[in-house]
């Protein structure tokens, strides 16, 4: 899956280490894509014995994702370390590389170098973060999750919320509300406001009242539409 959104998404080449064992049957589901086998433990898990090879491959890349089918327990929490502290390219870490650190968040936030994006569920953002889990709103979480990690958090859910670590404060929230293939949602809602520093607000899919209840709860100031969808709102009752 992540070398088909990366395909998807126009990263060009796309390089994917995964365990020996598995790299034969990957390859060929794959097309277009580069495909390393690496160490493995008994259990067919990567651990820290990859950990050498799969930084010489990703010298060759301009960003990186652990976590997927990468394997729990502490080799696999000792690899995602030692990723993060060896490689300067920006990291998404998602998965196996959260679910490691859930008794030990505060090795994962130390590891942070560079540039790296958390993608949390509700369930793995508790383990890192179960101190945040009573406060209600979904935003405010989310910034002081990225502060604490000092990691970009994208907190999934039906209405997913992006936080920058040290983006400024501005009281300013843009609301996603197309599709992030499209030009626009990208450009507009997404890639502008995380580069400004400013949160957005994912929408599962547009819905002209979910709009409404988004912009009400999460105090939305920013959004970008088109013409249908503001007359779609506007033939709303009242």
């Amino acid at each position: 899956m992540v070398v088909h959104g990366a395909q998807r998404t126009g990263c060009g080449i796309v390089f994917l280490a995964t365990s020996q064992g598995a790299a034969s049957a990957v390859d060929i589901a794959l097309t277009e894509a580069l495909v390393y086998g690496v160490a493995e433990d008994d259990e067919g898990f990567m651990g820290s014995r990859a950990l050498e090879e799969i930084l010489g491959h990703a010298g060759r890349a301009s960003a990186l994702v652990i976590g997927p089918g990468t394997g729990t327990g502490d080799d696999g929490r000792r690899l995602v370390e030692g990723i993060l502290r060896g490689v300067e390219v920006p990291v998404l870490l998602d998965a196996d590389a959260i679910t490691v650190f859930g008794q030990s968040p505060a090795e994962l936030f130390a590891a942070i170098r560079g540039p790296a994006l958390l993608t949390p569920h509700e369930g793995e953002f508790r383990r890192l973060f179960p101190d945040l889990t009573g406060t209600s709103a979904k935003v405010e979480r989310a910034r002081q999750a990225a502060r604490r990690s000092g990691a970009t958090v994208l907190l999934k859910g039906p209405d997913t919320v992006i936080a920058a670590p040290d983006g400024p404060d501005k009281g300013q929230l843009h609301l996603c509300t197309g599709p992030l293939y499209h030009a626009a949602p990208l450009a507009f809602s997404f890639t502008v406001p995380i580069m400004e520093g400013v949160g957005v607000v994912l929408m599962d899919r547009w819905d002209a009242e979910e709009t409404l209840r988004l912009v009400e709860r999460h105090a939305i100031t920013h959004t970008h539409m088109v013409p249908t969808m503001f007359h779609r709102m506007l033939r709303l009752p009242e």
